[in-house]
């Protein structure tokens, strides 16, 4: 029972932590692409790029990855913008993997503990009845 409970405070552990990084994630800032356009179109590509740079978002780390790369070919700026996208991506799910193996782990604990049981109890009937 123990190990049990301790999968299931570090399975709550870990879901409230991504929850909360998750949500502080996906925070909207307000008018971001129309304010990096504006920029862009004004010709400023470094104060887009400094806004970016302030502005703590997967979205902004992206743009500015490809704010960059502005002069070099499209597939720079694709690739670049992508790789950034995919660590992103890995940073989102960190852990995640600890929360599924004690997720499937649990289940399995409480049967083996029902087995054990059941093996004790006919272990004490028939030591009862013999």
């Amino acid at each position: 029972m123990i190990s049990i409970f301790i999968l299931g405070a570090l399975a709550l552990y870990i879901f409230l932590e991504r929850y909360f990084f998750i949500k502080r994630a996906a925070k909207d800032t307000p008018n971001f692409l129309a304010n990096i356009k504006d920029f862009v179109e004004g010709s400023r590509i470094q104060g887009a790029i400094d806004y970016c740079k302030a502005t703590d978002s997967p979205e902004a780390r992206m743009i500015e990855k490809g704010l960059t790369r502005i002069g070099r070919p499209i597939s720079d700026m694709s690739n670049a913008m992508q790789n950034q996208g995919q660590l992103e991506v890995s940073k989102l799910e960190k852990n995640l993997n600890i929360l599924a193996s004690a997720s499937g782990a649990a289940p399995m604990l409480g049967f083996l503990g029902t087995v054990i049981g059941m093996i004790m109890a006919f272990f004490q009937i028939s030591n009862v009845t013999g």
